[in-house]
């Protein structure tokens, strides 16, 4: 955090603040829990400070998600595939910023693997991958939009 850098929180279920836990249930439902305290200490004892942004589970964020990160003072959500540029979410508690991505930015349609096909096609080069991420990079440059990579 100190050169700018963010460490998004991308815990399984997880959406909270240092001084709460709120843990968001299967039906997306939000419950108190004590493991996301001990994660946050990690965080603050490691990078030393909390995260600001959040990622959700395979970019499925439910329902009470936006309103919840908000609450436990995230600034920015990031799984949204819908354009090319940020966004806010109003939430009850506030604007939260959208970081939108796209698969192509992501590293799992290139790197995730299966060995049972059809899933995938295998594991991509890395020299492939960066010359589709850097020339996606410089499109959105170019055009003056906003390249997330995830």
């Amino acid at each position: 955090m100190t050169r700018n850098h963010q460490y998004p929180h991308p815990v399984y279920g997880l959406r909270a603040g240092m001084d709460k836990a709120v843990v968001i249930d299967r039906l997306g439902r939000p419950s108190k829990s004590t493991t996301s305290k001990k994660l946050f200490a990690g965080y603050k004892k490691v990078l030393g400070a909390k995260p600001l942004g959040s990622r959700s589970p395979s970019a499925d964020p439910s329902r009470h998600t936006m309103g919840l990160l908000k609450k436990h003072g995230f600034v920015y959500h990031s799984n949204a595939l819908d354009t090319d540029l940020p966004y806010c979410h109003e939430t009850p508690e506030g604007p939260l910023v959208e970081f939108p991505t796209a698969w192509c930015n992501n590293d799992a349609p290139f790197f995730l693997f299966s060995s049972v096909p059809p899933v995938g096609n295998g594991i991509w080069s890395q020299e492939d991958v960066w010359e589709i991420w850097s020339e996606e990079f410089e499109g959105m440059y170019a055009e003056g939009g906003f390249f997330n990579q995830s």
